[in-house]
C-alpha cells in the first residue's frame, strides 16, 4: 500500500500496521485498520468523548484511526491510541487516568497478550 499521507503521525500509524499485516498476529484487525486510516483527511474519522464513553468500557483497549474531539466527558480509564486528539479531549482524557499509547506500543501490547477487549471507533 501506498504511503500518501503527509500527516506524519498518519505516516507513522500506516508504516507501523504495514509491519503489523506482514507479521501476521491479528491480521485482520490491523487490515482494517490501515484501511480506515488511509482515507483522506476530509472523509476521515471524528470521534467526540460522549461517544468514547458510550462505546467503550472500563479497562478497554481503544483505537481511533482519526482525531479525538473534546465534546463531552468519559467517566472511566481506557487505553486509547489515535491519530490526532484535540487538546480539550487530550485534557479530559489525562484528568480520567486513560492511558495514551502510540499505535506501534498498541500493536506490541495486544500481540503479546490474549485478554483486554479491544474497540475500534469509526
Amino acid at each position: 500500500m501506498a504511503l500518501k499521507k503527509e500527516n506524519e503521525s498518519t505516516v507513522e500509524w500506516l508504516e507501523a500496521l504495514q509491519e503489523a499485516v506482514a507479521n501476521g498476529k491479528r491480521r485482520p484487525l490491523w487490515k482494517k485498520l490501515q484501511k480506515a486510516a488511509s482515507k483522506p483527511r476530509r472523509k476521515g474519522y471524528q470521534i467526540n468523548l460522549y461517544e468514547l464513553n458510550k462505546n467503550s468500557s472500563e479497562g478497554d483497549y481503544v483505537i481511533v484511526p482519526g482525531k479525538v474531539l473534546g465534546e463531552g466527558s468519559i467517566d472511566h480509564k481506557i487505553s486509547i491510541a489515535a491519530i490526532n486528539f484535540t487538546s480539550k479531549a487530550k485534557e479530559e482524557l489525562g484528568a480520567k487516568g486513560c492511558k495514551f499509547m502510540g499505535i506501534r506500543e498498541l500493536i506490541k501490547e495486544l500481540d503479546s497478550s490474549k485478554n483486554g477487549k479491544v474497540r475500534i471507533l469509526v
